[in-house]
């Protein structure tokens, strides 16, 4: 009843004498003060308690705004508050996991012991990283990037790059027979498809720039169809620890001797990144490499792991 009799001022309040409080559009100063119908009112009431319930049910993440290609004004309204808000949880997410992964493993953490120890709501770390694949999918690019950094060095600058795939390649499989708990992580991330399809990408481009002149008439494109195949060798000698049978030294042999072949890699050229590779200490290289990604990971997420990680 209220709501009729402030409609019915409405109507005998407009100036211009239009019933049902119709009027047609004005200019100037007078056109703030233009009656809305009772129907376009109830249609901006809805609309205003949807966008309200929508903001409280699906808030929107940082994580969310980082992948979503808003425009400029859009992203500066809403990236900045929400990116303030959501940094302090995101980060703490993020030492819990790191640090959960490191010393019992990715599938021994669940999602509850991470909200429990990060202090945050299940649904704050659902809006940040949808589920713990994500944190995995963060993870390994930081580890990844260390990785080739890592084989880049202890190549130099006077080898070809082929021997920086052969290197990080090696380093990769050797890092697995020195932590079961990296090895879990490993082989997650060639299995859950957000992870796998962020090293899908980035290792194909690194595979079109090494590979590339082997095979001029090969397209990007090309290098990630590839790629997927030699992830799958990957993960294969990954997910089969060495033993008598398999040792390290021919597990490693194994993997290049059919990756580099795919890549079409000269056969005299292949044989010297072999030999580079057997003349290399790989097992100690790969264990300061272990320690420096440790550190690393330590010093970007804020945390401190027991010597016998």
């Amino acid at each position: 009843g209220a709501r009729r009799q402030d409609d019915d001022r409405g109507r005998r309040a407009c100036p211009r004498g239009h019933g049902g409080g119709r009027c047609a559009p004005r200019t100037g100063a007078g056109a703030a003060l233009r009656p809305v119908s009772l129907k376009k009112e109830r249609r901006m009431h809805f609309f205003a308690v949807s966008g309200a319930f929508l903001l409280v049910v699906f808030p929107i993440s940082c994580y969310d705004i980082h992948n979503l290609k808003c425009k400029k004004e859009r992203k500066g309204v809403f990236a900045i508050a929400l990116t303030n808000a959501s940094l302090p949880a995101k980060r703490r997410i993020l030492k819990v996991c790191v640090k959960l992964f490191l010393e019992q493993g990715y599938k021994k953490t669940t999602v509850a012991e991470i909200i429990q120890k990060a202090e945050v709501s299940n649904s704050s770390f659902q809006n940040i990283f949808r589920a713990k694949d994500g944190v995995l999918t963060e993870l390994v690019g930081f580890m990844f990037s260390n990785q080739f950094s890592a084989a880049r060095q202890a190549a130099g600058t006077k080898l070809p790059p082929v021997f920086v795939y052969a290197i990080e390649t090696a380093l990769q499989i050797t890092l697995t027979e020195l932590n079961e708990n990296l090895r879990e992580i490993y082989i997650e991330a060639y299995s859950q498809r957000e992870a796998s399809e962020y090293i899908f990408r980035e290792t194909a481009r690194e595979l079109y720039q090494i590979f590339g002149p082997y095979q001029p008439s090969l397209t990007a494109q090309d290098f990630y169809t590839l790629e997927l195949g030699s992830a799958g060798l990957m993960r294969g000698y990954m997910a089969h620890p060495c033993d008598e049978t398999l040792t390290l030294e021919q597990k490693l042999e194994a993997f290049l001797s059919l990756s580099l072949r795919g890549y079409c890699v000269p056969e005299d050229e292949l044989q010297k990144v072999l030999q580079f590779i057997a003349g290399m200490d790989i097992r100690a290289i790969s264990e300061k490499v272990m320690q420096d990604l440790f550190q690393a990971l330590a010093m970007r997420y804020d945390f401190t792991l027991p010597e016998t990680v």
